[in-house]
C-alpha cells in the first residue's frame, strides 16, 4: 500500500506490516530498535530519538544484532526511493572531494576549509533573524529556535526562527540523514574490534587506550594515528 507524494520529494510514503529479512531497500524507516545489553555496542550506533532511521542505519543495527522492530500503527511506516530517483555519491561528491583533497595534501591553503563548506552548505537551515523590544510577534509558518536578550541592549529580545515545514535552504537536506548514517556505519566498522578500548568517539576519530597503528600517511577514508597521551584522565565525557 502507498501513495505518491506530491510535488518534489521524488518518494513514495509506504506502509508495511513487515521487515524484509536480507535486504531493506532505499528509504527512511519508522523502526524501534532496541539497545544492546552490551554498552559498548551500544555506543556504535546512533539511536534516534523519533524513530526515524535510513535504510543504511538499519543494515548498522543488522550488523551489531541489536533488535529491530517495525512500527505497525496504521500510518506511514516507510519513505521509499525507488532505483530510478537515485545517483551515487561518487556521481554527486567524487570529483569535488577528490579535487580539494588532492590541493590540501600538496599543502594549498584553505582547501581543507573549501573542503569542508561543502556539509555545512547541503544542510544549511534557512533562520530568520529579528529584534523586537516590546512584544515577541512570529508567522504562523514558523518556529521560534533561538530567543534571547540581545548582546548590546537587555531591553530588546534576539529572535530566530525557522520555517516549519520547509527548515532548510535546499532540497539537498534530504542527503544528510543517509550521508550521517553511511558515516556512522563506516566509523562503526573501524571501532567495532575495539569497542572495549574506546574512551570517547567524535565526529571522524576516537580516542582509544590501544595502539591500533602507528601510520599518518594515509588514504582518504582509512584511520589516521594522530598521537598519544600519557597518564591522563577524561572527564565530563560520554561516548
Amino acid at each position: 500500500r502507498h501513495t505518491r507524494l506530491q510535488g518534489d520529494w521524488s518518494s513514495d510514503v509506504c506502509s508495511s506490516d513487515q521487515l524484509p529479512l536480507d535486504y531493506y531497500r532505499y528509504g527512511i524507516y519508522r523502526v524501534i530498535i532496541h539497545p544492546s545489553e552490551d554498552e559498548n555496542i551500544n555506543i556504535l550506533f546512533r539511536f534516534s530519538y523519533n524513530d526515524y532511521y535510513t535504510h543504511t542505519s538499519l543494515e548498522h543495527a543488522k550488523k551489531l544484532n541489536l533488535k529491530i522492530e517495525l512500527i505497525t500503527d496504521n500510518e506511514p511506516n516507510y519513505l521509499y526511493y525507488s532505483p530510478d530517483k537515485l545517483i551515487s555519491f561518487e556521481e554527486v561528491f567524487k570529483p569535488y572531494v577528490m579535487y580539494l583533497f588532492n590541493l590540501k595534501n600538496q599543502g594549498a591553503n584553505k582547501a581543507k576549509d573549501i573542503l569542508n563548506r561543502l556539509w555545512g552548505r547541503l544542510g544549511e537551515y534557512d533562520r530568520s533573524k529579528k529584534y523586537d523590544e516590546k512584544e515577541i510577534i512570529i508567522n504562523e509558518d514558523e518556529e521560534i529556535t533561538e530567543l534571547r536578550p540581545c548582546n548590546k541592549n537587555e531591553n530588546v529580545n534576539l529572535i530566530k526562527t525557522n520555517k516549519i515545514n520547509k527548515p532548510y535552504k535546499t532540497n539537498y537536506a534530504r542527503l544528510i540523514p543517509f550521508l550521517k548514517a553511511m558515516d556512522r556505519k563506516k566509523m562503526s566498522e573501524h571501532m567495532f574490534e575495539y569497542r572495549n578500548n574506546i574512551h570517547q568517539i567524535l565526529t571522524d576519530g576516537f580516542l582509544c587506550d590501544k595502539l591500533i597503528h602507528s601510520k599518518i600517511d594515509v588514504k582518504l577514508g582509512e584511520l589516521k594515528y594522530e598521537g598519544k597521551f600519557e597518564n591522563i584522565t577524561i572527564k565530563n565525557c560520554s561516548k
